[in-house]
């Protein structure tokens, strides 16, 4: 669970940097 949470953040960091 806390696995996903982290891949969720680190997907939304990423797409906010990229943007």
């Amino acid at each position: 669970m806390f696995f996903y949470l982290t891949n969720s953040i680190h997907f939304y960091v990423l797409v906010h940097h990229m943007c």
